[in-house]
């Protein structure tokens, strides 16, 4: 049964970088500058914390895991402590919600930029990493609001029913 204290990473693949006939300078600044983007390929079902119940981010969506600058990698590695929590913070921030599990159902429930923050933290908190969270929630309060977008999920919109 999922519950806190169970965070099962999600199947993920890369999507391709396109650098074909690409200088050298262009592939470096690429390098330097680009988040690389991967795509779930399966329903990634976790525990949310703020609802108490399952939540269900659906296969086929593409995100960057932290959307964290290069510079800082060492502290705040995308795919490292942060992942379980990045890949639902992402999907609010992009919809402003979360697709909630109520009674072997989805319903798509709004969060507001504090809320889908406060997961995101929680998240971390009930993994044991809350001082980098912590570290990674601040930023997102200080720097996150260009990020949030709060396009209206839709149902089949990434080929799910």
């Amino acid at each position: 049964m999922l519950n806190e204290r169970s965070y099962v990473l999600p199947a993920v693949r890369p999507l391709p970088l396109n650098l074909k006939g690409k200088n050298w300078l262009s592939r470096l600044i690429c390098w330097l500058t680009f988040r690389r983007q991967w795509e779930l390929t399966e329903d990634y079902v976790f525990w949310c914390p703020l609802f108490e119940r399952a939540c269900m981010i659906p296969k086929g969506f593409t995100f960057d895991f932290a959307s964290t600058p290069k510079i800082f990698y060492p502290l705040f590695n995308p795919t490292g402590f942060l992942l379980a929590g990045s890949i639902p913070h992402d999907f609010a921030y992009r919809h402003g919600g979360l697709l909630v599990i109520k009674e072997d159902r989805l319903r798509f429930t709004i969060v507001t930029r504090g809320e889908a923050d406060e997961i995101f933290l929680s998240i971390g908190k009930s993994m044991g990493t809350a001082v980098i969270y912590r570290l990674a929630y601040n930023a997102l309060r200080l720097f996150g609001q260009p990020a949030f977008q709060a396009k209206p999920y839709k149902e089949g919109m990434y080929g799910h029913s």
